[in-house]
């Protein structure tokens, strides 16, 4: 397969390459997280393995490790409805659920694809915490990078929390689970970033569309999405058309740049510097959340793209070179190669 042949990692990014110029990383992990996120029947045994080969590699010494502090259900509530997390926090196990249960499950996208399972909602807290936390640390100026491997929501829908200029039956819908996802830590971390930053970049590099982040901020002019992602007739979620840019006063900031399969790492770069290029002149953003999905890479089941780790990387690099505040999110084995081409 054309494009498969370099998988090697990426180079180090520029700004850490000079001993005394290596900006604060912190990394957010602990046992509690570790195991619950391995509690999900889809990642089953991914976060273990994912902490096993950084720690092999020795990454750990070149970061601050972070313990993150478990969402409270107010928290998880500052995106998510009270139903759809008190549904999580009573019923955990699918075979056990009443038809009437049944059906209301079914309504928030608890089902095929997002399951319910024995510690679901612990699983939940877990995760919206370690968003929060990776929030808190760029807040609190203690890192400058926050590295949040465990993160789940990229594409977890919800309602517009901020901004909205449509009546509010028009803005508010009922949460659902979706992609493998029950709670949007992206969002939620974006939300607690708005206490001191009021320009806030994500960028999704997913194959899929980010729709759950950019549904939750489609009426806010203080978050620019921008989605990298496979765009065609039955591929998931079959959103991210490059006419869907916002509405009201967040018109304009939604991005969406659909891409044909099989791109590879130079037509890929070509376009993701282009476009980023430009969002910075126009946005000026103050702060970035990047989100690794490791779905873009070749040979990926679920994916249509045909990158290798260093053409991903080196679309992470450009976006280091800025020096904003950021958060990184999401990714699966791309995790591991990310974080020794930041480090080292």
């Amino acid at each position: 397969m054309a494009g498969a042949e370099d998988v090697s990692l990426p180079e180090p990014c520029s700004g850490a390459e000079k001993e005394g110029d290596k900006r604060k990383v912190c990394f957010i992990h602990s046992q509690a997280l570790l195991v619950s996120s391995d509690l999900n029947p889809r990642y089953t045994g991914r976060a273990q393995l994912v902490y096993s080969l950084i720690e092999a590699y020795g990454l750990l010494q070149h970061m601050r490790v972070v313990a993150p502090e478990k969402a409270t259900q107010k928290q998880l509530q500052g995106f998510h409805s009270q139903e759809y997390i008190h549904f999580l926090e009573t019923h955990s196990n699918q075979s056990d659920l009443e038809d009437e249960d049944e059906e209301t499950a079914e309504e928030m996208g608890l089902g095929y694809d997002c399951p319910l399972f024995t510690g679901c909602y612990d699983y939940a807290c877990e995760v919206g915490g370690a968003g929060l936390t990776s929030a808190d640390l760029l807040l609190r100026e203690e890192a400058e990078i926050v590295i949040n491997w465990s993160g789940d929501g990229t594409t977890q829908k919800g309602w517009s929390p901020l901004d909205c200029t449509e009546p509010l039956a028009l803005c508010v819908g009922r949460d659902v689970a979706s992609g493998y996802c029950y709670c949007n830590d992206v969002v939620l971390a974006i939300l607690r970033l708005q206490r001191r930053f009021s320009r806030i970049l994500y960028v999704d590099i997913d194959v899929h569309h980010g729709d759950g982040v950019e549904e939750a901020f489609w009426h806010s002019p203080k978050v620019m999405t921008v989605s990298f992602h496979h765009f065609s007739p039955g591929f998931y979620p079959g959103t991210g058309a490059v006419a869907d840019i916002g509405r009201g006063r967040g018109k304009f900031h939604s991005i969406n740049v659909p891409l044909h399969e099989g791109v590879q790492d130079h037509q890929y770069y070509l376009v993701f510097s282009g476009v980023m290029t430009e969002v910075r002149e126009r946005y000026q953003p103050q702060c970035l959340l990047l989100q690794c999905g490791a779905d873009l890479l070749t040979g990926d089941p679920l994916g249509e793209f045909n990158l290798t780790p260093r053409g991903a990387g080196r679309c992470v690099e450009f976006l280091l070179q800025w020096r904003l505040p950021t958060v990184m999110m999401g990714g699966v084995c791309q995790q591991v190669m990310l974080t020794k081409g930041l480090l080292l």
